[in-house]
């Protein structure tokens, strides 16, 4: 099966800067968890998620957080490279295949199912007004829900 059109810039690398990252879950289904009151509240899949994300920040110091949100169908992170860090997409790679695979070990995920949407969406960030707005947007997102 051919693989659809790339998502990325075609002259852009992906390797250094600012990024607003979004990975919907498999077709769009509710299965990180519920929003009650503004907050979410994690399911099984929702956990194995956000241990993905934190496992692929950590011991990665060339990788910088700056904000991380689960919805019921999606995640946001805000995340600076630097230096040889690797691609966005190694790093959304790396935590989407931990997350399935925990996932799929510890009985929340069929063999079979897919846990997330083909590829993820990406906005370059050019300056530090862009980073902060994107933070902003990340961290209130449950409460406009």
């Amino acid at each position: 099966m051919a693989r659809k059109n790339s998502l990325r810039l075609p002259y852009y690398e992906y390797r250094e800067g600012w990024f607003l990252v979004t990975v919907n879950t498999h077709r769009r289904r509710p299965t990180l968890g519920r929003l009650r009151a503004g907050e979410l509240e994690p399911s099984r899949l929702g956990d194995h998620a956000a241990e993905a994300w934190a496992f692929t920040l950590s011991g990665r110091p060339l990788i910088v957080e700056r904000a991380f949100q689960l919805m019921p169908n999606h995640f946001h992170g805000v995340v600076g490279l630097q230096g040889d860090a690797g691609t966005l997409g190694q790093f959304v790679n790396t935590l989407k295949g931990r997350a399935t695979r925990n996932a799929r070990a510890a009985g929340a995920l069929a063999t079979l199912e897919s846990l997330w949407h083909r590829g993820y969406h990406a906005r370059w960030l050019p300056d530090e007004g862009a980073v902060r707005r994107a933070v902003a947007y990340v961290e209130n997102n449950p409460k406009r829900r």
